[in-house]
């Protein structure tokens, strides 16, 4: 669980004058990082008739709140910390951080470095779950190209690219038996590098929550403000409730 990853985190920090190290970082604004939380704590967003939004509020301020005390407890001022998720591997590579919220496509950041590392499951809330994030290839219905944006479609989907990506990179291939192979890699994987085949009843998707990207973006907003402790847990909910109902309603006039 969370608190189990906090307690280890605690314990893997070192803070004197030289060399201070923070036990476990994420960049906390990230749409792929902080909706973990939410989902985690089975938070959902609906809309009645007028339009106004509907969501567990206790839910929501426990959610939020468990980020700010991830880095509260550390003493970090995550706000200043990071610009993005890279920021979270590039921590890792000089090796400020011990432990790091990533994905398997963010691990590519860190393949042509000798650092040794292995990989875990997400800790979780009330629910092991974690984000699936889902890379597509689409061909604009407008393109003067189309047979050519088709072939080269093909050739992605096709097990000879989808060999390249499972021998040359750290990401999932799309394809099921290139994925579960176990042939020579041309990188250096984590020892538990199909850890993915186990977590796979965990997998969500943002569209569980209810919102819309654009609605997501809106709650990213108020999450900013409320995390820097800029506003208390009563105007945070308000500003929510305000701005998703005002967004909703406006979408729908």
């Amino acid at each position: 669980k969370w608190d189990e990853a906090l307690e280890a985190a605690n314990q893997l920090m070192v803070d004197d004058e030289e060399n201070r190290t923070c036990g476990l970082y994420f960049h906390p604004l990230s749409v792929n990082r902080w909706p973990i939380f939410l989902l985690q704590n089975r938070i959902e967003f609906s809309y009645d008739p007028s339009g106004s939004v509907e969501f567990p509020v206790t839910g929501l301020i426990e959610s939020v709140n468990f980020i700010k005390k991830l880095f509260d407890e550390q003493g970090i001022l995550q706000t200043f910390l990071s610009d993005s998720d890279r920021d979270a591997e590039q921590l890792f590579l000089e090796q400020k951080v011990s432990m790091i919220v990533t994905s398997y496509f963010s691990l590519n950041e860190i393949k042509d470095h000798s650092i040794p590392y292995d990989i875990a499951p997400l800790p979780y809330l009330k629910d092991a779950q974690t984000l699936l994030l889902i890379i597509g290839l689409a061909i604009n219905k407008n393109s003067m190209k189309k047979e050519a944006a088709k072939r080269f479609v093909d050739f992605m989907a096709d097990e000879a690219a989808q060999e390249t990506i499972r021998k040359e990179t750290l990401s999932i291939p799309a394809m099921k038996k290139i994925a579960e192979k176990q042939g020579k890699s041309l990188v250096q994987k984590p020892s538990r590098y199909h850890l993915f085949r186990e977590t796979i009843p965990t997998f969500r998707l943002y569209s569980d929550l209810g919102l819309t990207s654009r609605e997501l973006s809106e709650l990213r907003n108020e999450l900013r403000i409320y995390l820097s402790d800029l506003m208390d847990d009563k105007i945070f909910l308000q500003r929510v409730t305000a701005k998703l109902s005002e967004l909703n309603i406006n979408t729908h006039v």
